[in-house]
């Protein structure tokens, strides 16, 4: 079927079928021109500088590694560009751009979390259950059909903490039910809600009310432990 990829380790033992899987999302790995048109793309980003620079050096790292695990968390004010700019790193890694999102990669999904906004401190067992399990499903499908996927997981505080936590093993690089999480790129975004609170904030001061928000959604911070 169009679109659908069976596992790795069959892809894997089947050449035709691995070209089949692989085909419909590939993956620029010149690193001269990667560099070159993320270089180009993030220019459309302003006032982020500190961010940009140190999303290209991960993103270097990333293409000599192609395995390397990279997670990344995006927070702040409402319209800073956290969502443009993941659409813009998909868009630098993709050879073509993406049918439903113009504007990004084809290796780009959105993980769309006001699906799973329903859910609150109240909702049964049950019902958390099997929105964690819908959460890994989909990502599941996304890899096995595209391996080197550049994930968003779009207003990480949407998810109720328990389907949150469906994400800690895929972001320390375990696998979704057999399929391989190492070469895809996660990021999650954070949105505050109010505009202009981080605003001429020094970075420290940044990263203590980041820390702080999401205290208060996820008391652990067992997300925080795994992204950068």
């Amino acid at each position: 079927r169009p679109g659908l990829c069976a596992p790795d380790q069959y892809c894997n033992s089947h050449a035709w079928l691995k070209w089949r899987c692989y085909r419909s999302c590939a993956m620029q790995t010149d690193k001269v021109r990667v560099m070159h048109a993320l270089t180009k793309s993030l220019e459309e980003i302003k006032g982020q500088d500190s961010i940009i620079a140190q999303v290209k050096g991960i993103i270097s790292l990333k293409l000599d590694n192609p395995e390397k695990r990279v997670n990344l968390h995006f927070a702040g004010d409402n319209g800073v560009g956290k969502t443009w700019l993941a659409k813009l790193i998909s868009r630098a890694l993709s050879l073509k751009r993406s049918p439903t999102f113009p504007e990004a990669g084809e290796l780009f999904h959105m993980l769309d979390t006001v699906q799973y906004d329903v859910l609150d401190e109240n909702s049964s067992a049950d019902l958390v259950w099997q929105a964690r399990q819908g959460l890994l499903k989909e990502l599941r499908h996304v890899l096995a059909r595209c391996p080197r996927a550049v994930v968003l997981v779009d207003e990480l505080e949407n998810l109720h903490p328990k389907v949150a936590d469906a994400l800690i093993p895929v972001l320390k690089g375990n696998p979704v039910a057999g399929v391989s999480t190492k070469e895809a790129i996660f990021i999650l975004t954070s949105d505050f809600g109010r505009d202009g609170a981080t605003r001429g904030l020094p970075p420290e001061e940044i990263k203590r009310q980041i820390y702080d928000f999401s205290a208060n959604i996820y008391s652990d911070l067992t997300i925080a432990n795994y992204v950068r």
